[in-house]
């Protein structure tokens, strides 16, 4: 499986109403880096602290909306301006902690210059017979996690959030997408081999369809960005919702 991340991509600007867009990344996972990265989007990093346990009864779909929703929010200065009055089913987001990047705790650095600032959050989950499949907690973990999907079906789910902030507003939208995707059966032997190389121990689902796990994937119903863990389709309308453009 390719990576998303090419060697003469052109950079690409974001604008609102003509005004220039400083982009970051609210997530510590190198896969979102390497699509933005890919899409000739030019990103600061900085990475998120909440508490990603699932509220009792959440839906899958809840919860990757959630967690998403709190990962931007955590990320956004709590000076970031106010709620815009015009923008229809746009909200503003719950304002968190501020993150370890130095730039989020000082005043001055948000809007110095009047360009805007979106921020974008992220999270990713497995479900398998309608539970919540989260990262492995360890190798044998990783193990359980696949004996149980090998030779099965399961479902991924991308939620997305975008927290727009410019030196008089902030707006936020949100939404999730979905995925499915099949794993041929796999021997004891196979998903030894497969944990020993490290690659399932960080993704939820214990496999990474950009990496080695894409040698066990016999089938993807939905956009392969989605199980990667960024669906590319679904950023491009939430960027539209908030009046931004690609240029």
């Amino acid at each position: 499986m390719s990576s998303y991340r090419g060697a003469d991509v052109v950079t690409i600007h974001l604008t609102e109403n003509g005004r220039m867009i400083e982009l970051v990344l609210a997530s510590g996972s190198p896969r979102r880096s390497d699509i933005l990265s890919g899409l000739g989007l030019r990103f600061s990093v900085v990475v998120p602290r909440i508490d990603e346990t699932p509220k009792a009864g959440e839906a899958p779909r809840d919860y990757v909306t959630r967690l998403a929703v709190e990962k931007a929010a955590a990320v956004v200065p709590p000076d970031s301006g106010t709620p815009s009055p015009n923008r229809s089913g746009i909200t503003r987001p719950r304002i968190g902690q501020s993150t370890t990047d130095p730039s989020h705790t000082d005043p001055s650095h948000t809007d110095p210059s009047g360009t805007g600032r979106l921020w974008i959050a992220a999270d990713t989950t497995v479900v398998l017979d309608d539970a919540i499949v989260g990262k492995p907690t360890d190798a044998d973990d990783a193990a359980a996690i696949l004996h149980a999907m090998q030779g099965r079906t399961h479902r991924v789910l991308t939620g997305i959030a975008l927290s727009y902030c410019d030196e008089a507003t902030c707006a936020l939208v949100s939404s999730a997408d979905e995925s499915m995707v099949s794993i041929r059966a796999m021997s004891d032997e196979e998903i030894a081999w497969y944990v020993s190389t490290g690659e399932p121990l960080d993704k939820a689902g214990a496999y990474g369809l950009q990496g080695i796990g894409s040698i066990f994937v016999t089938r993807v119903v939905g956009h392969p960005s989605n199980v990667i863990g960024l669906p590319i389709p679904l950023l491009f309308e939430l960027m539209a919702r908030l009046g931004i453009r690609w240029s």
